[in-house]
């Protein structure tokens, strides 16, 4: 079964393929460091702060349940 986390990374990355999109343009425009999203899409962390995922969600248009 996949968590809210999961969920939500999988939304980033499918809208990244769908747009033609890249990690490192996604992560400026929510002011962002490339590395601190990178580690996020790569599991190499689970978290990621609240405003940020507000911040990708708007941009992506996903709805977070808060």
């Amino acid at each position: 079964m996949s968590n809210a986390t999961t969920a939500f990374r999988e939304a980033v990355a499918n809208w990244i393929k769908a747009t033609n999109g890249r990690v490192d343009e996604l992560a400026k425009q929510i002011n962002c460091s490339t590395s601190t999203l990178q580690k996020f899409m790569n599991k190499d962390t689970t978290n990621i702060t609240l405003q940020r995922a507000v911040d990708i969600s708007k941009i992506i248009g996903y709805e977070i349940e808060v």
